[in-house]
């Protein structure tokens, strides 16, 4: 069988969630059939053309400018059935290379993202799977309902002219998540919220995973020097942004009122380098670090502050894998199949005083905490290893390419 995958990122280095879930599903697919890669990005110079992959016979990575707005994208937006995240990109070399560099067929085509789907379909024929392991109107949806909350005063013009082009964009995506459940084969989600919401009938759900390299990481007891509270996450993603800002800010003054030398440690690469938030009390701003595994084993709590967004976190997962106890948001626990109290402490988006509480109970109840790892690990080997999920995605290829019915547990 010969499957292409068509990406808006080239997953490796695996070094954030997206590619992580990506270089995962490209493993499973390639134990289906033979896999092309062909993956478009804006925001990297250490790949272009052909290129090798770990998980790919073959491999294209087609290059295009950096998202820019200007007057023109936004007349075009005016008139198009398209969100912005599609429109305002350009597809048209991408389109170019697909066609001069893929076979003219496919016996399946995977599509990674809803903007690959919408600007590649029909480009090569094949049969189509389109993996939504984002509902993007979800994640404008929830961010109206952050900006409902936490407004204070009245907004500025500029601050009503795009919260009006998110409510567009929040009903296009809708829309465009609908088509293309109707049009493909088969769409795929991460949770079993998300199939309900998108309510189609050919959904198939393949979970975040994560995959642990040797033992546990959890120390199971707090620094002496005081306890760490740390956030991993892609600091360009927006609801990464806001979720850290509002720990720093909000939740962790709350915190060292009871244990003032608590530290809050944000990981990951992006926007937040340099940023203002390193000057705050107990703040450190890590950035992207060589080695993961090192902020983990000093981590006496992972905290998931996220307020808006879709999908489900695979820095929950990574914690769970870890015996890192878990403090999360409702939003940034949403999807997985975790309990409040039993394997994780959840608290409603933006609640700085619960979330300071939970964060506090984890660091000084100890027989709470050992409980609450262990239960966790536990959830995480039984149904969120990538050595778990990874055969369903194969199985999932075959059927769908060989116009079978799905039979996997999350069909």
């Amino acid at each position: 069988m010969h499957i292409l995958c068509v990406s808006d990122t080239y997953p490796w280095p695996a070094t954030d969630g997206y590619r992580q879930r990506l270089s995962q599903l490209l493993r499973g697919l390639g134990e289906a059939g033979e896999v092309d890669l062909f993956a478009v990005e804006s925001s990297r110079d250490d790949v272009a053309g052909p290129t090798q992959a770990p998980c790919a016979s073959r491999a294209f990575v087609s290059s295009r400018p950096a998202f820019r707005r200007d007057a023109r994208k936004v007349l075009r937006w005016l008139v198009s059935p398209l969100p912005r995240a599609v429109l305002w990109h350009e597809w048209e070399a991408a389109r170019r290379d697909l066609r001069a560099w893929a076979k003219p067929s496919y016996d399946l085509i995977w599509y990674s993202h809803l903007d690959c789907y919408l600007a590649l379909a029909n480009t090569v024929s094949g049969t189509e799977i389109v993996d939504l392991d984002n509902l993007e109107d979800e994640k404008l949806r929830t961010l109206r309902r952050v900006r409902r909350s936490g407004r204070a005063g009245r907004p500025s013009v500029d601050a009503l002219v795009g919260q009006g082009f998110d409510l567009v964009d929040e009903w296009r995506w809708s829309r465009r998540q609908r088509a293309a459940a109707a049009s493909a084969s088969r769409v795929v989600v991460c949770s079993e919220l998300d199939r309900r919401r998108l309510a189609s009938p050919n959904t198939t759900i393949v979970p975040n995973g994560y995959e642990r390299e040797g033992p546990p990481l959890g120390s199971g007891r707090t620094s002496p020097s005081g306890p760490v509270l740390t956030m991993v996450g892609l600091m360009t993603y927006p609801p990464n942004v806001d979720a850290a800002e509002h720990f720093a800010r909000d939740v962790l003054p709350i915190v060292r009122r009871q244990e003032p030398t608590a530290e809050f440690r944000v990981v990951g690469r992006g926007s937040l380098d340099g940023s203002p938030l390193a000057s705050l009390p107990g703040v450190v701003v890590r950035g992207q670090v060589e080695d993961i595994g090192d902020e983990l084993a000093r981590t006496d709590v992972a905290v998931v502050p996220i307020r808006f967004g879709g999908g489900t976190r695979i820095k929950v997962l990574e914690a769970f894998a870890h015996r890192i106890p878990v403090v999360a948001s409702r939003t940034g626990a949403e999807g997985i199949d975790a309990t409040d109290g039993e394997h994780l402490l959840v608290c409603d988006d933006g609640d700085a005083e619960a979330m300071a509480r939970g964060c506090l109970r984890l660091v000084q109840d100890e027989a709470f905490r050992r409980r609450l790892v262990y239960a966790a690990e536990a959830r995480y080997q039984e149904q969120y290893r990538w050595e778990v999920i990874r055969p369903e995605v194969t199985e999932l290829a075959r059927a769908v390419a060989g116009g079978q019915s799905v039979r996997t547990r999350y069909a």
